[in-house]
C-alpha cells in the first residue's frame, strides 16, 4: 500500500496509544502525511495536525495494490534489478532514493524553523526504513529488511548545532534491525 489507496486505520486500542499521550504537551507540534491512515493516527492524539506530503508513503505506481507475483509477472526487469543490488523506480512510480530525498528534505525543513517544542510525525514504513537505512549507512538493497515497529515512538534528537541524532533504546535497535543481527 503507498500512496493511492487510502484506506481507514483499523480500530486501534485506547491502550496502543496510552503510552505516547503521556509523552504528549500542548504546545506539541503534529505532523502528518496526507494519506488517510496517517492522519486518522494523527487525529488519535491531536485535533490540530500539519499535512505535509514529503511524509507520503512511496509512490508505487502502476503495481499498487498489486502482490509480488504480479510484480515478477508484468515487470521482470523490477525483479532482476533487486537481485542485482539496484534501486528501480516502480513503473510510473518511486524509487527508495525518491522517498529518502523527499524525507531528507522534510528533515531539513524542520530544521530551518525555530520550534521549540517536540513534533510528532505520522509517517510510513518505506519512507522510515528510508531515513533509519541513510541514517545507519545500511546499504540501500538491505533497507527492506528493517522492521518498522507500529505505533511505536522512534526519537530523533536535534542537537544545539543543528545536527540530528536517532536515540533508539537498545531493545528498539534490537528489534528494527533485528534481521541484520546474525548477517
Amino acid at each position: 500500500m503507498g500512496q493511492t489507496l487510502n484506506p481507514s486505520i483499523q480500530k486501534t486500542k485506547t491502550e496502543d496509544i496510552e503510552f505516547i499521550k503521556e509523552l504528549i504537551s500542548k504546545e506539541d507540534i503534529f505532523l502528518s502525511s496526507p494519506s488517510k491512515r496517517a492522519v486518522e493516527t494523527a487525529k488519535l492524539l491531536s485535533t490540530e495536525i500539519i499535512i505535509d506530503p514529503l511524509l507520503n508513503e512511496i509512490d508505487y505506481g502502476d503495481v499498487e495494490g498489486k502482490d509480488i507475483s504480479y510484480l515478477k509477472k508484468n515487470f521482470q526487469n523490477i525483479k532482476q534489478d533487486w537481485e542485482q543490488g539496484k534501486d528501480p523506480k516502480f513503473p510510473n512510480g518511486e524509487n527508495s532514493l525518491d522517498v529518502k530525498t523527499r524525507m531528507f528534505a522534510f528533515l531539513e525543513s524542520l530544521l530551518h524553523k525555530n520550534i521549540k517544542t517536540n513534533c510528532f510525525v505520522f509517517s510510513h514504513n518505506v519512507a522510515i526504513k528510508c531515513l533509519l537505512g541513510e541514517f545507519y549507512k545500511i546499504p540501500k538493497d538491505k533497507w527492506h529488511k528493517i522492521n518498522i515497529p507500529h505505533l511505536e515512538p522512534l526519537e530523533i534528537i536535534k542537537t544545539k548545532d543543528n545536527h540530528l541524532y536517532i536515540n533508539l533504546s537498545k531493545p528498539q535497535m534490537k528489534k528494527i534491525f533485528k534481521a541484520f543481527i546474525h548477517e
